[in-house]
């Protein structure tokens, strides 16, 4: 009789540990999802902010008539030009958030005539950044695409929006889109 309790005793003892690696499994599966969610939702603020400050310094390049590294910014009444004003909200971007088109360096150079090199073709409002101007408003709006790292959550982030006129949701994919107005007095 002993041994017949014993041997039932050892089958419960078995089939409860058994349960407790299910509920594990299980429990373990939701939380790494909810972590990993967590993480996406992190990173897509993270690139918010980071193109929502590059757009700002973009507008407030163009308007403080800063081209160049020297003590002249605000000299001239002449806005900066689109390619310079692109080039500061690209810079300001990296290395957080990598924008096209791109610039060989961030390193401003100090002289009136100095133009930064860029890596293929810069043209405005064609890519991530756009320059526009409306009387003496000058708005600089900036479009990222955002990958998330969780498959779960990739249906939350993936809309493809347009951020400005022109711009193309079939190749650019933009899903995170900032501008800033500043205007040239």
């Amino acid at each position: 009789m002993k041994s017949k309790r014993r041997a039932i005793q050892a089958v419960a003892l078995r089939e409860e540990s058994g349960q407790g690696v299910v509920e594990f499994a299980l429990l373990a599966t939701v939380l790494l999802l909810l972590f990993l969610g967590g993480v996406d939702y992190a990173r897509f603020i993270y690139y918010k902010t980071a193109i929502i400050s590059a757009a700002r310094i973009g507008a407030e390049t163009a308007i403080n008539h800063c081209p160049f590294a020297s003590s002249a910014c605000g000299t001239s009444p002449t806005q900066t030009s689109d390619s310079l004003t692109m080039w500061k909200t690209y810079c300001e971007a990296q290395p957080s958030v990598s924008l096209n088109p791109g610039w060989s360096s961030c390193t401003a150079g100090t002289s009136s005539t100095w133009t930064p090199t860029c890596n293929g073709s810069c043209n405005n409002c064609t890519q991530d950044i756009c320059v526009t101007h409306s009387g003496s408003d000058v708005t600089v709006t900036v479009g990222y695409s955002f990958k998330a790292i969780t498959p779960l959550m990739a249906p939350f982030f993936s809309s493809d929006i347009s951020c400005f006129s022109g711009d193309s949701t079939s190749s650019n994919h933009h899903t995170l889109c900032a501008s800033s107005t500043g205007k040239v007095s």
